[in-house]
């Protein structure tokens, strides 16, 4: 594995998730993109699973987007009456293009030109 996307996904602090040194060459780039009206995310546990990414030396990056609820790639979600959920296409384009850049540049970035 060389690269970990995760959109709206859970975040804390893992559990019991054995913790491992991230920093090796090789690792994985991890990518997060969050939105900040997540009700299932909470402040606390997206600090602790920071907290736990500084902690095992990862590479990782995240882009949270204010007012973005859960489910924000998902145009159906435009018609899903909860309020956790909501479909936001700002947040789905530019997380999809960060996603697409990081694929990139570790799975093909000195065998293909980026177009």
């Amino acid at each position: 594995v060389c690269v970990v996307v995760s959109f709206h996904g859970i975040l804390d602090d893992g559990g019991n998730v054995t913790r491992a040194d991230l920093s090796a060459s090789g690792a994985p780039l991890i990518l997060m993109c969050h939105g900040d009206a997540d009700p299932f995310i909470s402040a606390k546990g997206r600090a602790e699973c920071e907290d736990q990414l500084r902690s095992c030396r990862a590479r990782w990056e995240m882009l949270s987007f204010g007012g973005v609820r859960h489910g924000f790639t998902n145009p159906a979600q435009a018609l899903n009456d909860n309020p956790a959920f909501g479909y936001d296409r700002h947040a789905a384009r530019l997380s999809w293009s960060a996603a697409e850049e990081v694929l990139w540049e570790s799975l093909c970035r000195d065998s293909v030109p980026m177009e």
